[in-house]
């Protein structure tokens, strides 16, 4: 099997893909499909690492302009003037605090979309077009269409 990757894949002709691609104009067999899926694993994107919340709020104070304003604190207080740094240091925390919670809502509001959009793909097997979830999808088969689905599952 050549590797294809590196190829204008997009100038070839059609049956020179589908031979690079160990296929035919008829697709794969259920059988073979099902080979490639246990060699080759799920069409699934890894999961992200999830944060815990102490390290969500942590990286708040990761921003160039919090270290900064946190050196400002920290001369105010050592300079003897408490109430700027009293001052600076409240808005320093509400800053984190709202970012955190934009931040934990957001990454909450990626997970429950990703939940619900299911990708489908026509794809040629024993012959036949027929839909499956692109998660079945294994390389080298070829694809006709793509729809996209949004929906509770």
């Amino acid at each position: 099997m050549r590797d294809i990757q590196t190829d204008e894949y997009w100038s070839r002709p059609s049956i020179d893909l589908i031979q690079a691609l160990d296929s035919s104009t008829h697709g794969l067999s259920s059988t073979e499909a099902k080979r490639r899926q246990v060699e080759f694993g799920l069409n699934a994107l890894a999961k992200e690492r999830r944060f815990t919340r102490l390290a969500l709020l942590l990286g708040q104070f990761k921003s160039p302009i919090i270290l900064i304003l946190l050196g400002a604190t920290l001369i105010s207080a050592l300079t003897g003037d408490y109430v700027d740094a009293g001052i600076i240091l409240t808005i320093i925390l509400a800053s984190a605090v709202l970012s955190y919670f934009q931040e934990f809502h957001a990454s909450k509001a990626v997970e429950e979309l990703r939940d619900k959009v299911k990708v489908h793909v026509l794809v040629w097997r024993d012959g036949n077009l027929i839909d499956v979830p692109a998660i079945e999808l294994v390389p080298r088969r070829r694809r006709r269409t793509v729809s996209r689905e949004l929906g509770a599952g």
